[in-house]
C-alpha cells in the first residue's frame, strides 16, 4: 500500500465532517416571534406564536428541550412566559408549524448594578 492510499480515506472523513458541519449550520434558518399562548396535550406541548406553532414532544411527563437566554444561560420552560420575545433556529417548517432546533429568550431588561444606596446624601 502506497502513502497516497493511507492518507485519502483519512482525507475524505476529515473533508466529509466539515462540509456536513457547513451544510448543518448552512441550512438552518432564524426567525424572531413573539409567545402568544401554550398548549400542553397528553404526548405535545405547542407555543403559538405571532405567525408560526412550536411542537414540542412531551416524553415521560418532560419536555426535553433546553432553552437558553441571550447570556448562552440554559434556562427551564418555566421562565418562558406570554408576550417574551423569543429567537427560534430550525430547518424546516411546516405550513406553520415549527420543531425548533434552539430557542433564545430575548431578555426584556438588563440588570443595572449600580445601585442607588451607592449615593451620598
Amino acid at each position: 500500500m502506497c502513502k497516497r492510499e493511507k492518507i485519502k480515506p483519512v482525507f475524505e472523513r476529515t473533508f466529509g465532517i466539515i462540509i456536513k458541519i457547513y451544510f448543518d449550520i448552512s441550512i438552518m434558518k432564524k426567525i424572531r416571534q413573539t409567545i402568544k399562548e401554550f398548549i400542553m396535550t397528553n404526548n405535545m406541548l405547542n407555543i403559538k406564536c405571532n405567525k408560526y406553532d412550536l411542537q414540542f414532544n412531551i416524553i415521560n411527563g418532560s419536555v426535553d428541550f433546553n432553552f437558553i437566554d441571550e447570556h448562552n444561560n440554559n434556562i427551564g420552560l418555566n421562565f418562558l412566559n406570554v408576550d417574551d420575545d423569543i429567537i427560534i433556529f430550525f430547518r424546516e417548517k411546516n405550513d406553520n408549524i415549527i420543531k425548533p432546533i434552539k430557542i433564545i429568550k430575548l431578555l426584556k431588561y438588563e440588570f443595572n448594578n449600580d445601585s442607588s444606596s451607592d449615593i451620598e446624601i
